[in-house]
């Protein structure tokens, strides 16, 4: 697996460094402290996965993920950031990154979203996550359906789900399809950008 790592900290890069080969295993692993230098790396070859701080220096936030995702398309960028704030990390997702992790986050929680984004799901904070549910329970979604909501937030694909939920993948896709309907949306992107919307990234 081909791994980039985008942050300007050298000491967040050994960090992270070490906590992407104790999660994925050996790997290709290159290093960038700016994002011109990793969009040309990326130039010169294509990466699996990339971890992409939004704090970097001179060109930060969500235009450094939409820059490189352009730029990228192919990549799955996971953003690493000190940044907790419910908008940013909406945002984020929105924007196309494949999960959200903060740096505060706990080892033991890095490593498990590492082995779920590599497996081709999404990470999503738990907070965003519970966000979510509140939503599916305003808008009245039976409990089958917030059970495959939740599952889905935690990047299991329908089969899996269905494997979990022990019933036939083609019930998972009719229930996303009304816990869609209901929430007015057609992603899980989507999905937990109605939390913000409704006003319940709020809640407690």
């Amino acid at each position: 697996m081909r791994v980039l790592l985008v942050d300007d900290h050298p000491l967040f890069q050994t960090i992270l460094s070490a906590t992407v080969q104790t999660a994925l295993g050996p790997c290709d692993l290159d290093v960038a402290a700016t994002l011109q230098e990793a969009l040309e790396l990326a130039n010169q070859k294509e990466f699996d996965l990339v971890f992409l701080d939004l704090g970097l220096p001179g060109f930060g936030g969500i235009g450094s993920l939409d820059a490189f995702l352009a730029e990228c398309p192919d990549s799955r960028v996971v953003v690493v950031s000190a940044v907790e704030d419910g908008d940013i990390i909406l945002a984020a997702l929105e924007a196309g990154a494949a999960g959200y992790i903060p740096k505060t986050s706990q080892p033991d929680e890095i490593i498990a979203a590492l082995k779920l984004v590599a497996a081709g799901g999404t990470y999503v904070p738990a907070g965003i996550q519970s966000t979510t549910m509140r939503i599916g329970e305003r808008a009245g979604l039976s409990a089958r359906q917030q059970q495959v909501l939740k599952l889905m937030l935690e990047g299991l694909s329908n089969r899996n789900i269905a494997i979990r939920l022990s019933i036939a993948e083609n019930t998972v896709k009719h229930h996303l399809s009304a816990v869609y309907e209901a929430l007015g949306t057609d992603s899980r992107a989507g999905t937990m950008a109605a939390a913000q919307r409704r006003g319940l990234a709020r809640e407690r």
